[in-house]
């Protein structure tokens, strides 16, 4: 059984992680945890496994090096970290011998959806990503967003290479986007929304949509639980879960 403490279980991804935990006979939740919380207290009364950390951008990097710090493995959903603080959280799981799992997207279609985006910018040179999500949401653009771009750029480095001056027609500041590694990428917050979403890539004569939705959060569970079970067997930093799947 893998002792688990839920980090932001007051938020409705972490409600649902628990009923998840509490549903699967490989895990338990021996401790749900907020931003009120006394974590490093709590981590050394129940000594968990794994932390899955569900809680906002502000407090992420400093809940997971705390329990980094102390040698416990950590499950983030929570996303929000830039590339420097990814960085310093992979030098600490080596530091302190232990593993930090970092999922931008536990559904397993979002996944999907990014991996088949990165084969087709191979052909399809031209993209743009839009992403929509409920207006509650703490960041933009998602994680999901900036992961699918890192995937796409690493595999297609020249990928809308003749938009190097696009934005120069922009008549409203940002209309076409904000740039990330010279990709379009376009946030949109509506209450009808969870998480979707698209990814446009084109060439001549043709257009390819790539589009995931999530209709309910329920839709993450799966992969949180398989995340949580991989994470006591992996070492250092992971970043996605299309690496342990």
């Amino acid at each position: 059984m893998i002792k688990v403490i839920v980090n932001g279980a007051k938020g409705k991804m972490g409600m649902a992680a628990v009923q998840a935990i509490e549903n699967d006979t490989d895990l338990e939740c021996v401790a749900e945890c907020d931003v009120d919380s006394d974590l490093g207290n709590v981590i050394s009364n129940v000594n968990p496994d794994v932390v899955l950390d569900f809680t906002n951008p502000n407090s992420v990097f400093k809940n997971v090096s705390d329990v980094l710090s102390r040698g416990i493995r950590c499950v983030v959903g929570t996303t929000g970290l830039n590339e420097d603080q990814i960085k310093d959280l992979e030098s600490m799981a080596i530091k302190h011998n232990t593993a930090c799992l970092i999922c931008p997207n536990f559904a397993i279609g979002a996944v999907l959806m990014m991996q088949f985006a990165t084969k087709a910018a191979q052909y399809l040179k031209e993209v743009e990503v839009i992403e929509y999500h409920h207006p509650y949401k703490a960041d933009a653009p998602s994680g999901t967003a900036i992961k699918t771009v890192d995937m796409i750029t690493d595999a297609v480095p020249d990928v809308n290479a003749h938009f190097q001056d696009f934005k120069k027609t922009e008549l409203i500041e940002g209309s076409k986007g904000g740039y990330y590694k010279n990709i379009p990428v376009h946030s949109v917050r509506l209450d009808s929304y969870i998480a979707s979403q698209e990814v446009l890539l084109g060439s001549a004569g043709q257009r390819l949509t790539v589009r995931h939705d999530s209709i309910d959060r329920m839709s993450f569970m799966p992969g949180v639980c398989l995340a949580l079970k991989k994470a006591v067997d992996i070492n250092g930093l992971v970043y996605g879960l299309e690496h342990i799947l």
